[in-house]
């Protein structure tokens, strides 16, 4: 089951959008403005006072909504996932949404953005007052009103999923063909993860050379393999998580380099912005280890001496616990039932273009330029 947010201002073409991609995907389109409207629509109390809020620019309870959204998933079947459309709009409402969705043993997959500047807001709301007639369209003030309601309480949201990975953006002033494709391009099972940093960012310890042919042809050949690889199976409605612990063959050795190596290139910050591990996850290192330098020194080792390709990994299990083990070629914790938190690629590919054969001197320069907050973050999460 797939979970997606489908993103953006008002009058970004969210609705257009999100009715295409619903029979494409065979997903359940969730409207809070729909399920709004049909409330204000069939006069009941809920429907009133949703209205009056409507009418003038603000949001709904979130109580009001998260129970409109919960009853959605236990109610709706036959669909490979839902696509959630003007919830969360804030990030109380995120947390709220992790929480529902934890409960079912489920996360958001990806959160679908789609951009537009504040003057094409105006523009098209404007234009579906005079089609639809839509009281929440119909003034300058309350226009003003919701984009400022956007900017201050919705626009924040991005960098909460970004800082969980999940964020994908595009630009929707296009035509809604060209924009309905790249969101598609966006929920295929197999993407690359956006890179936190410029392509220099980490030079000399990874070069740019480096991340061009290892970030931008290794990494997308794995890509662009699974998901012609899954077109047509029941793989293509997993998520990458799922391939990688159901797959075989070539399904699951795409699956989990496509993993891998979105952990691997999203763990990274330039090195002047280095900070040393803290909080819980310091704790759980020098409990597990005896202290950080002493998980260096076992991590580094695991890397060093894995016998040809494959990756040295950081992961804790369902209780918290740290584990490092050695998976070769494409395997991941997470068929052994760990959260893979750290890693190191010894792949030849990862460091010839930068260290020839010193595979321990690669090790050594990593360990400079790992973000020890995001690393906490997936300990955490």
């Amino acid at each position: 089951m797939k979970y997606y947010i489908l993103f953006g201002p008002p009058g970004a073409g969210k609705g257009t959008q999100a009715a295409l991609l619903r029979d494409k995907h065979n997903l359940c389109h969730l409207s809070t403005g729909e399920l709004l409207r049909a409330e204000i629509a069939a006069g009941t109390a809920l429907g009133a006072k949703a209205k009056e809020l409507i009418d003038n620019g603000m949001l709904v309870p979130d109580e009001v909504v998260e129970a409109m959204i919960e009853n959605k998933f236990d109610t709706t079947g036959g669909v490979s996932g839902f696509l959630l459309d003007g919830f969360p709009r804030t990030v109380a409402q995120a947390d709220a949404l992790k929480r529902i969705l934890a409960r079912r043993g489920q996360k958001v997959d990806a959160v679908l953005s789609i951009m537009i500047p504040d003057s094409t807001i105006r523009e098209r709301i404007r234009h579906r007052a005079e089609i639809e007639g839509r009281a929440d369209d119909a003034s300058e003030a309350t226009i003003s009103n919701r984009i400022a309601t956007y900017h201050a309480k919705t626009e924040p949201l991005i960098s909460y999923y970004k800082d969980a990975g999940l964020y994908r953006e595009i630009d929707g002033t296009g035509i809604i063909d060209e924009v309905n494709a790249a969101l598609s391009a966006l929920m295929q099972v197999a993407s690359s993860a956006p890179l936190p940093y410029a392509p220099d960012a980490l030079a000399p310890i990874i070069s740019k050379e480096t991340i061009d042919f290892h970030y931008g042809k290794h990494l997308k050949t794995y890509v662009d393999n699974l998901n012609n690889l899954v077109k047509g199976t029941a793989f293509e409605n997993m998520s990458l998580e799922e391939v990688v612990c159901k797959g075989e063959g070539g399904i699951r050795n795409n699956a989990g380099q496509v993993l891998n190596h979105n952990l691997y290139f999203t763990q990274f910050c330039p090195a002047s912005d280095y900070s040393a591990p803290d909080g819980k996850l310091l704790e759980a290192i020098s409990g597990t280890f005896g202290s950080y330098d002493g998980f260096v020194e076992k991590f580094s080792a695991a890397a060093a001496s894995l016998f040809g390709s494959g990756w040295a990994w950081l992961s804790a299990d369902a209780d918290g616990r740290l584990v490092i083990t050695q998976e070769a070629n494409a395997a991941n914790p997470v068929q052994k039932g760990l959260k893979p938190l750290l890693t190191i690629d010894v792949w030849e590919h990862a460091y010839y273009i930068d260290y020839r054969n010193a595979r321990p001197a690669y090790i050594k320069a990593l360990m400079q330029i790992i973000n020890w907050k995001e690393i906490s973050r997936r300990y955490e999460a």
